[in-house]
C-alpha cells in the first residue's frame, strides 16, 4: 500500500493595496505548494484590481521584524 501524495502550501508573498487615505490593506496571500503550483487566496469575496495590487515578498516581512529594535 502506498501513502497518498501530501500537499504543503507555503506563504510567499502577501497582496496589499495601497488606499488613497495612506492605509495598506491586505487583498489576499499567494501560497506556493511543494507540487510547484500557486494558489491565491482571496481576503474578501470580489478580488480586487490586480493592477493596484502590490506582492510583498513574506521573507521580507519576517526578516524585517527579526531586525526592528526590541
Amino acid at each position: 500500500m502506498t501513502d497518498p501524495v501530501r500537499k504543503h502550501a507555503f506563504p510567499e508573498a502577501l497582496l496589499v493595496e495601497h488606499a488613497a487615505s495612506g492605509e495598506r490593506l491586505l487583498r489576499g496571500i499567494r501560497y506556493r505548494w511543494n507540487t510547484g503550483e500557486a494558489q491565491i487566496s482571496w481576503c474578501d469575496a470580489a478580488p480586487a484590481d490586480p493592477r493596484a495590487l502590490e506582492e510583498e515578498p513574506v521573507r521580507a516581512i519576517a526578516a524585517a521584524r527579526r531586525n526592528r529594535p526590541a
